[in-house]
């Protein structure tokens, strides 16, 4: 994988991935790449192909809940947005809390620590890659914290 930035969807992985959603714009793409990282037992290792989806996954819906970052967000076309609103709408206010906190917990558990998360080590290897890295998840786990807040408050 190469990561050429500290955004989420900076990245290969990321990039590949968020191909494959403008092809076939699902929220069940959304919670497999959680599922990716959300195992039953919390000490799997996360590699760096499933973190990074995970991680350019929660930017999504971040997105799709009304939380842009101040970044460029991802290159997603209008019909893929306009697709996964659409399917956002049809969900039960409890699929949509559970989507966003699916998002909040698998970008914590990419970024909680370097031996556990691979694109953690990856991100760190340049300094000020791995500050700018860091930054971007911390405002991706506000975003989400925010998203899920209003969500609650319904």
């Amino acid at each position: 994988m190469s990561l050429w930035g500290p955004l989420p969807y900076e990245n290969d992985d990321a990039a590949d991935w968020l191909a494959d959603l403008a092809d076939d714009p699902s929220i069940v793409a959304l919670n497999d790449a959680f599922d990716d990282v959300l195992p039953a037992s919390g000490s799997d290792y996360l590699e760096v192909t499933e973190g990074a989806t995970a991680v350019a996954a929660a930017a999504v819906v971040a997105v799709l809940f009304g939380q842009p970052g101040s970044e460029p967000e991802p290159l997603i076309d209008e019909d893929t947005m306009d697709a996964l609103d659409e399917q956002r709408d049809q969900l039960a206010p409890g699929a949509r809390l559970s989507l966003v906190e699916r998002a909040l917990r698998s970008v914590k558990a990419v970024s909680q620590d370097i031996e556990s998360s691979e694109l953690y080590a990856l991100a760190m290897e340049d300094d000020d890659i791995g500050k700018a890295w860091k930054k971007s998840v911390a405002g991706l786990i506000r975003r989400l914290e925010k998203a899920r807040k209003v969500l609650t408050s319904r």
